[in-house]
């Protein structure tokens, strides 16, 4: 028996040696068989992470590259403030801080002045055109496009060489002397001589580096009124602003001719103000679309939008309407045509 059950117990063990045998082949054909696509999967993982770390490489070097930039522009910047700094000095404070009383009583001065002047320039136009259709032309390029025909009831102003396009102009409005003026301000005074009323305007009358004051010379035709801007030569302390009593005060300039224009429109308190003309952009004018202009029309859009707040206030009854706007969409009504 003893015999017996030893011979059986190494049977056992041939059998579960060969099982295990057979189990760990059955292991290997399986694991062939997966191994290929596993190795062909790690391939492409690595290839995909080397594509990675290629690209967070190639996107170090571009920050590294504008941090190098900005870099560059903050010593510029540190620099332009050193130089500002050092043009800053002492003594040219204490000019500029004894300078500022001399400069405020002349433009007390100058407001005395305004205040006679614009008594003999402006109460004669006090709601004269109450019910009347009022069209501000400017020169911008869109000016080209405007066809309307004038009836009765309409009133056209126009400003700078505006009175060269096909319209007879009511009033017109120029007063920078520096440009362009001179080259057609005689036209301008033999223009309409007694049906259209000139407005001659005063501006940096105390600004030497740029002298735009138009001579009084050509203020003798018919028809010819002067007035007065709000430019005040005090930096830092000088702000324009839209003037509501245009017999007393100087007209708010802002930098472009037509702010005076509408200012004076809406002390005649029409019933609609049409702009025409009023691009605010860069883009050449109505007369001449290769001339580039040098208006700053980030400014003027400003400007136009404090106009808006200006006539909402002391005339919400009266239309402002955008004819084919260019620069002004948007702000007021408007009206393609």
């Amino acid at each position: 028996n003893s015999k017996q059950q030893t011979a059986n117990s190494k049977q056992q063990t041939a059998n579960s040696k060969q099982s295990n045998t057979t189990l760990k082949n059955k292991l290997k054909n399986k694991l062939k068989r997966l191994l290929p696509p596993c190795s062909a999967s790690v391939r492409s993982y690595k290839e995909d992470l080397s594509q990675q770390n290629s690209e967070l490489y190639d996107l170090l070097i571009s920050i590294q590259n504008q941090i190098t930039d900005l870099q560059s522009e903050i010593r510029l910047v540190s620099n332009n403030i050193d130089n500002r700094i050092e043009h800053w000095t002492w003594e040219r404070f204490l000019r500029i801080k004894e300078d500022i009383p001399r400069k405020i009583n002349r433009l007390n001065q100058t407001n005395l002045s305004t205040f006679n002047l614009h008594q003999q320039t402006f109460p004669r136009f006090k709601d004269i055109n109450n019910g009347k259709n009022v069209y501000l032309i400017a020169p911008g390029s869109s000016a080209a496009k405007f066809n309307h025909v004038k009836s009765k009831n309409d009133v056209y102003v126009g400003v700078n060489r505006s009175f060269e396009l096909p319209h007879e102009m009511d009033f017109m409005f120029i007063q920078d002397y520096s440009g362009k003026t001179k080259e057609y301000i005689d036209k301008l005074d033999k223009y309409r001589v007694d049906e259209c009323t000139k407005f001659y305007g005063l501006t940096t009358e105390f600004d030497y580096e740029t002298e735009r004051t138009i001579p009084e010379k050509y203020t003798k035709m018919s028809n010819v009124l002067r007035y007065r801007t709000d430019w005040a030569p005090i930096d830092g302390y000088f702000i324009p602003q839209f003037a509501y009593d245009i017999t007393t005060q100087p007209l708010g300039c802002f930098g472009s001719i037509t702010f005076p224009a509408l200012q004076f429109i809406m002390y005649t308190h029409p019933k609609k103000v049409y702009l025409v003309g009023c691009d605010c952009t860069t883009d050449g004018y109505a007369h001449d679309k290769n001339y580039k202009n040098y208006l700053i029309p980030e400014h003027l859009i400003k400007a136009y939008q404090e106009f808006k707040k200006f006539a909402n206030k002391y005339y919400p009854d009266v239309e402002i309407i955008s004819i084919n706007p260019v620069g002004l969409k948007g702000i007021f009504q408007d009206e393609i045509r």
